[in-house]
């Protein structure tokens, strides 16, 4: 799964609201989420398609905005991709590390992206 960036929630007024942020990594302009995926049929021969973000604990840029869960997804460095995808069990466990803060920003955005209907590029301009 790539990405050019992802959106956290920031829970507060004791879960009343939800402030989206933006999250962007500043070493790589598109980027690689580790992830898992499975194809399998039911009994009467339906395909079902399963994806899944691999996650960890958060680090220290993403932590107090996902202050509920305290994880976050991996990604990938550009060096850990082959690993990921191609490399031996230790290798690829060896990936699962959170990306480190420092290389990554984040900015609150509107509360417009919490409705998947609104999808478009302007979702991702800072907010105050």
């Amino acid at each position: 799964m790539v990405a050019r960036g992802f959106y956290e929630w920031d829970v507060q007024d004791n879960g009343k609201t939800k402030q989206p942020f933006y999250i962007h990594i500043n070493d790589q302009e598109i980027f690689a989420f580790a992830g898992l995926r499975d194809s399998s049929k039911t009994g009467t021969g339906e395909r079902i398609e399963s994806l899944t973000h691999i996650t960890v604990p958060a680090n220290g840029l993403v932590g107090p905005i996902h202050s509920t869960q305290h994880r976050m997804p991996v990604i990938l460095a550009k060096a850990d991709r082959e690993a990921w995808l191609s490399g031996t069990p230790k290798e690829a466990w060896d990936t699962l590390t959170p990306y480190p803060d420092d290389l990554m920003v984040a900015w609150p955005v509107s509360t417009r992206v919490n409705a998947p209907k609104n999808n478009y590029p302007g979702l991702i301009q800072p907010v105050s």
